[in-house]
């Protein structure tokens, strides 16, 4: 399923991209599914002095997907520079592992230390990191973990920028049930509440008994990702599959997260300021975006690190699936920026 997704991406299977499973101990027990994207320009005499392509693209998906969340844009990407797209510990096509964090520090040093293995066991080193919805917030956090190994830092929609208290937390939730319905009361405290409180995942819900699996899928491949045809369909059971699978890390959402408002215990709000300084961040939201960006929003516009925030047009949530071409262009553009300012304080030193 995952070679018929690519299949869409304009990109020639066999000679771009390879599909790897890259093991992190001794016993092969322990794997990060990769996709391997070729630059497709190598001829080194047209790179450009402003724009070198020796710097590899990592790309992380968000909750509930996996790399080829990324299929249509990572041919515009691949012009420029090679591209790595990854399944993140417990997610897609990577292992299963134990999952026992159960401190939100905890759970960002277990994500940390399985992209450090994958990073190290590639020798990559320095990187351009792109992470969308939850793998925006572990690449935010990767990226504070090891600094000097990032070139630029691209997140896409992620979650927990904002901080909030849980105070806040509480007060959002009264107000919210307050303004319900009896069935949405009735919905929210016997099925919603519950299952937060019982770390039910995607994988667990899809699976019960009485969930109408395939109803789902279909509404969220169509109305969500709006795909149709036969990429709505080879998605689908992708989708189907994966979700059939060990669950494993997916719990990571109700360790790191405040239920309903999803609000972090530790905002990048509050960590890139303390944490990065000096190093730029971008941000990309869609103009119908649900995700909360006023974090973001204010250490951008109060200069309390150095990047910039984007607004894509005709996009929600998932940005790359609603409008990938203007996104591309952004990061593209947000690349040689934050480059040429990495040479003029060469320059200055």
């Amino acid at each position: 399923m995952e070679l018929e997704i690519m299949k869409h991406s304009n990109l020639d299977i066999k000679k771009h991209i390879v599909f790897e499973n890259i093991f992190l101990n001794e016993l092969n027990t322990e794997w990060i599914h990769t996709q391997i994207l070729q630059c497709q320009d190598q001829d080194k005499s047209t790179c450009n002095k402003n724009y070198p392509k020796d710097v590899p693209y990592v790309l992380i998906h968000g909750y509930g997907h996996s790399s080829v969340c990324f299929y249509q844009i990572v041919e515009q990407l691949s012009k420029h520079r090679q591209v790595y797209c990854i399944d993140l510990p417990g997610m897609g096509l990577s292992s299963r592992p134990q999952f026992l964090p159960e401190q939100p520090e905890e759970v960002i040093q277990f994500f940390n230390q399985y992209i450090e293995k994958w990073r190290i066991k590639l020798g990559l080193q320095k990187i351009i990191l792109i992470g969308h919805s939850i793998g925006g917030y572990f690449a935010a956090n990767y990226a504070i973990h090891k600094r000097d190994c990032i070139q630029n830092l691209h997140l896409i929609s992620p979650i927990g920028c904002t901080t909030y208290s849980m105070e806040q937390n509480e007060n959002f939730e009264k107000i919210k049930v307050q303004s319900m319905g009896f069935f949405g009361k009735f919905l929210y405290k016997y099925f919603l509440k519950p299952g937060w409180k019982n770390k039910e995942t995607i994988e667990s819900l899809m699976n019960k008994w009485y969930m109408p699996k395939q109803y789902f899928l279909n509404k969220y491949t169509t109305n969500r990702l709006k795909l149709s045809g036969n990429i709505k369909d080879a998605y689908k059971k992708y989708l189907d599959k994966m979700y059939s699978l060990k669950i494993s890390t997916q719990q990571c959402l109700h360790k790191l997260f405040m239920f309903p408002k999803l609000a972090p215990f530790i905002s990048l709000e509050s960590e890139l300021p303390q944490k990065y300084k000096n190093k730029a961040v971008h941000f990309y939201f869609g103009d119908n975006d649900w995700m909360n960006q006023k974090g973001a929003q204010h250490i951008i516009n109060e200069k309390k690190i150095k990047g910039t925030f984007s607004t894509i047009s005709k996009a929600g949530h998932n940005i790359q699936f609603d409008n990938g071409k203007d996104l591309v262009e952004k990061i593209l553009y947000n690349d040689i920026l934050t480059f040429q300012q990495i040479q003029k304080q060469k320059d200055h030193k």
